[in-house]
Order: C-alpha cells, then structure tokens, then sequence
C-alpha cells in the first residue's frame, strides 16, 4: 500500500504546519489576542440589559451563561437591528445570521441539564455588536470571549451598573501582542501538492490506491 503523507495547510505534504487560532497557518498565535471577561453583576429590573459590546473583526465569539436560569441571552446589532431574542421574542435554538458572520444559539431544555443557553460565531464580524441579558431572576454569570488582531487595542465596552450593586470583573486582557517572525522565503524549484487519488484496487476486502 502506498505510504500517504499529510498535506500541511501550508500545501506542503508533510510540512505539518496547522492554522493557528489567528488564522494564521503555520502560526504561534502571536498575532492575535484573546478578550474574556465575566458578567457578575446582580440586577434588580426585569429586562435588557446590557453586557458586553463584540468589536468589528472579532472571531471565535463565545457568549455562555454559567448556569441555566430563566434568563436569556440576547444579541443586536448596534444600529439596533434584533439578530436573537430581540423584542421581548425568544428565538428557538439554531443559526442566525448577523454582523456579518452566522450565530449558533444554544438552549438546552432536558430537565436534568444545567448548562445554560449560548450563542457562538467565528466571524469575523463586519460592525460593532451589543449582547444583552433578558434579566427575571439572579445572574448566574455569563462568560464571554473573542479574539481580535493584535494591532486592535479596543477593550470590551461592559456596562457598569453603579446603581444595581454586586461586584466588577475586568476582563482578562493578554499583553501578548508580540508580531510573528516570518521566515524568509526561499525560491523552491519543485513542490509537491495534493491532487487527488486512485480508486482502489478492490471493491471489498483489501485493496490498494495511490
């Protein structure tokens, strides 16, 4: 049987490099960094209020609350334009277009479950997105995250509630902004690429293809 030799993302059999979590293939995630924070604060109003704001050009979008509760989560965009559970109408579970990257919304509803709803996206986005919490009873806390270019300094815009009490979380901001070392590039007379493969030698049983 033929010996079969990984295509790296870089094209290069063998080479075994992957993308990094900038995007970056062959990167040692240096040329983005990661913005987390979590929304602790206990509210006393019933309704929207606001949580974080999601900069242009964020990726790996992660909004999760800690613990089920009859809570929601809702998202906008900051025109005001509802993308999930705008109005006072809560969305079904599923994929939602908005700022310029599709939204998977989770609410898990077995009984026995105490995960609490999501929604997560890769983007990047395209505008500046505003996540709120439909607040009716305690915040369990809601646990954010994305990941933006090093070059974009912007912090999350978390509202603070000075009148409603509880404490403040600042968002763990990583000071890893150091660019990637590119290495030179070298002229290649030859490459090699995956093309595509034989069909196998055997219908059934074993067989062999190159």
């Amino acid at each position: 049987m033929a010996k079969s030799c990984s295509l790296g993302c870089d094209e290069y059999l063998g080479s075994g490099k992957v993308v990094d979590k900038c995007g970056v293939c062959g990167g040692d995630n240096t040329t983005c960094r990661l913005v987390s924070g979590m929304f602790k604060h206990s509210l006393s109003k019933i309704g929207y209020h606001k949580i974080v704001e999601i900069p242009e050009g964020a990726t790996k979008i992660n909004v999760t609350e800690m613990v089920k509760s009859r809570n929601y989560l809702a998202l906008r965009s900051r025109s005001g334009r509802s993308i999930i559970n705008g109005n006072w109408a809560i969305d079904r579970p599923g994929k939602y277009e908005g700022g310029g990257t599709m939204f998977t919304y989770r609410r898990p509803n077995e009984i026995s479950s105490t995960a609490g709803e999501s929604f997560l996206a890769e983007g990047p986005t395209n505008e500046i997105l505003e996540v709120y919490m439909i607040f009716q009873q305690p915040n369990p806390g809601i646990h954010y995250e994305y990941v933006l270019p090093s070059e974009n300094t912007v912090k999350p815009q978390q509202t603070t509630h000075t009148d409603e009490g509880g404490g403040r979380h600042q968002p763990h901001l990583p000071d890893n902004q150091v660019p990637a070392v590119v290495p030179p590039k070298h002229d290649r007379e030859y490459n090699w690429k995956l093309t595509g493969t034989t069909e196998c030698s055997a219908s059934c049983g074993k067989g062999w293809r190159t």
